[in-house]
């Protein structure tokens, strides 16, 4: 499981997490890609948020997600 649009000042979204990563321990990505308006900006430019704003927290989040799965497949 991914944690998306996660906002770590929110207990809601800590609580979802909590509940998450006990039910599904090992099947859930430890990277959160948080709430950020850069990913809509992105969409609708059609780039990847990652290419449009490559230091904001999301771009941020999603090369720390790609690091993590590679290093699963290792």
């Amino acid at each position: 499981f991914l944690l998306t649009m996660f906002d770590s000042n929110s207990s809601f979204s800590n609580e979802i997490a909590s509940q998450i990563k006990s039910l599904f321990k090992e099947k859930t990505f430890l990277t959160h890609i948080p709430r950020s308006i850069a990913i809509p900006e992105s969409n609708s430019r059609g780039m990847p948020v990652t290419l449009f704003k490559p230091n904001s927290s999301a771009s941020q989040a999603y090369m720390t997600l790609a690091r993590e799965i590679i290093g699963h497949e290792k």
